[in-house]
C-alpha cells in the first residue's frame, strides 16, 4: 500500500520529433495514437520518444488557443507567415545569459539539452537502444560511444541480475 506522503506518478505519452537538430521549423501534427508526428524541411523522418503530459497538455493548449500555420506551431516573430527558425531560439538564449535573467553556465548551449535528456534516460536505466532511436541515432554504437561513461556498472549490474535469476 502507498503512503499518504507519496507523490503520483506523472502520466506521460508520447510525441515524435524531428531527428535532425538542423532541421529549419518542426512541423507538428496530432495522431491518432496520442502521438505527435512530425517532420521538417530538411528531413521527413521522425522518432517518438515518451513526453511528460504536462508539457505536452501546454503545447496542445497553446496550439488550440493560437493555431498553426501550414502546421507549424511556432511562426516567426515579425512575420506569422514564416515558420520559426531555430536561430532565434539561440538568439534568445544568449540575451537571457548576458542578462543575468537565467542563471545559465557558461558554454552551456541549447543543444545540451538534448544530452541532458539522453544521459537522463540511460541514468534511470532506460534501455540504451530505447535512447538511440529516440535521439535518432542510425547505429546503437554512436549513442554507445556518447554515452558510455553513463553505464560504468553495467556488466557487474548484468551479472548481478543473470545471478539472481539463476538462483530463483
Amino acid at each position: 500500500m502507498a503512503s499518504a506522503t507519496a507523490r503520483p506518478r506523472r502520466s506521460t505519452s508520447t510525441a515524435s520529433w524531428p531527428t535532425t537538430s538542423t532541421a529549419s521549423a518542426s512541423k507538428s501534427t496530432k495522431s491518432p495514437s496520442n502521438t505527435t508526428a512530425s517532420s521538417t524541411a530538411k528531413s521527413a523522418s521522425t522518432e517518438t520518444c515518451p513526453f511528460p503530459s504536462g508539457p505536452r497538455n501546454v503545447i496542445e493548449s497553446y496550439a488550440e488557443q493560437h493555431g498553426t500555420t501550414d502546421g507549424y506551431l511556432l511562426r516567426h516573430p515579425k512575420d506569422s507567415g514564416r515558420a520559426f527558425q531555430p536561430y532565434l531560439f539561440q538568439n534568445q538564449w544568449q540575451r537571457l545569459r548576458r542578462g543575468g535573467e537565467l542563471d545559465i553556465p557558461e558554454g552551456m548551449v541549447i543543444y545540451s539539452l538534448r544530452h541532458f535528456f539522453a544521459s537522463n534516460c540511460l541514468t534511470h536505466n532506460i534501455p540504451i537502444t530505447d535512447v538511440a532511436e529516440w535521439m535518432g541515432h542510425n547505429n546503437i554504437d554512436i549513442t554507445f560511444k556518447i554515452y558510455r561513461h553513463l553505464m560504468p556498472g553495467s556488466v557487474g549490474t548484468a551479472a548481478k541480475l543473470l545471478d539472481a535469476g539463476l538462483a530463483a
